[in-house]
């Protein structure tokens, strides 16, 4: 799968040396998670795909995942943004069309599968390629960390183990 990492050059405590975001290259660009808008995260998608990404899909409405949406919008006008609903944390800037649970996405690479996996977010999903057995898992598992289950904004831990036995199953080869 050709799949371009591109960092959301947004370090911190919880996101350690910070978050990527994923551009699926072609005449149909599609940009998984919108950073936080910053000049760097903009300037890298920018020589990868230079008419910005045709859509926009973001796995969570967390700030880390989802704040940078307007910015994008505002800099690729055309983009369509989607993510699942989570009331309350909704903008409206850009205007989100809805994801759905089991929902296909064309992309150049074949479709990715949006499977919700609520647990660290009520609206938190994955995007499966089965073809290439990848995941791209957000915030649902990190390399040598731990998962925040934030109670406060939503967060289950009882969701959060079923949403991994449920990526389990699909028996993934790989996760970005």
């Amino acid at each position: 799968m050709n799949v371009l990492s591109l960092h959301a050059a947004n370090p911190g405590p919880y996101t350690g040396a910070g978050n990527w975001t994923y551009l699926i290259p072609g005449d149909q660009s599609l940009l998984i998670d919108a950073g936080v808008g910053r000049a760097e995260h903009l300037a890298s998608i920018a020589a990868a795909a230079p008419d910005g990404p045709s859509r926009v899909l973001v796995t969570h409405a967390h700030p880390d995942h989802a704040s940078g949406a307007p910015v994008l919008a505002a800099r690729w006008p055309s983009a369509a943004f989607s993510k699942m609903p989570w009331p309350g944390q909704d903008s409206d800037v850009p205007v989100w069309s809805s994801l759905a649970d089991g929902e296909r996405i064309a992309t150049g690479e074949g479709d990715l599968e949006v499977v919700h996996t609520p647990g660290h977010a009520p609206d938190h999903v994955v995007l499966w390629h089965e073809p290439s057995r990848t995941i791209f898992g957000a915030d649902l598992m990190q390399l040598g960390n731990s998962v925040a289950i934030p109670a406060s904004s939503g967060g289950d831990l009882a969701a959060y183990l079923r949403s991994l036995r449920r990526v389990q199953a699909l028996a993934p080869s790989r996760v970005l």
